[in-house]
């Protein structure tokens, strides 16, 4: 799998986060424009989906390790 993808999700959620808290500063996310707010969702969601499957694919050469070992 390459990285590019998480790297693209990753520098466009923190260019709309920044953007977001540049144009609110008084009031964090409550008045936060939906750029900023886009931004803040996009870079946790993709925290998590890169960590569900990097568990995945841990889970799956741990078990391909202990096949192997058994053999």
């Amino acid at each position: 799998m390459s990285n590019a993808p998480s790297a693209a999700s990753y520098a466009t959620s923190a260019v709309l986060f920044v953007k977001g808290l540049c144009v609110s500063a008084g009031d964090a996310f409550a008045s936060m424009p939906t750029e900023g707010k886009i931004g803040a969702v996009l870079g946790i969601s993709t925290f998590f989906i890169n960590w569900y499957y990097r568990r995945r694919a841990d889970r799956r050469a741990e078990r391909l390790s202990q096949i192997n070992t058994e053999s």
